[in-house]
């Protein structure tokens, strides 16, 4: 299973469920790295706001919180060619912020 935390919420042992990417999508930490204090000190020098971690607890509430939903709305808007011009595209744009968000849960 995997959970999102925000990078200030991360511990030493913790073990990284997805890669960290650049903008270019190259690997920066691979899937199964485990975290340490020097790992997430250069993940705050990178200026990584959220993380998908492994985790056994199943319990996990999918509500997010608004700062997760801006830093998926902000990658989303870095990748998307045009804004919302009305209200289906609105609702498309906020399915996928959503789906964005979700993602790094099982």
């Amino acid at each position: 299973m995997r959970k999102m935390i925000k990078l200030e919420d991360a511990v030493e042992g913790m073990v990284l469920a997805e890669p960290i990417l650049n903008n270019f999508n190259q690997t920066l930490l691979a899937v199964g790295v485990t975290l340490d204090l020097e790992k997430i000190k250069i993940l705050r020098t990178w200026n990584i706001k959220l993380l998908s971690i492994k985790s056994e607890d199943s319990d996990y509430d999918l509500e997010f919180s608004p700062e997760i939903l801006a830093i998926c709305q902000n990658m989303l808007e870095r990748r998307m060619l045009w804004n919302p011009r009305n209200e289906i595209e609105f609702d498309l744009i906020q399915s996928a912020i959503y789906v964005s968000a979700t993602e790094f849960y099982e």
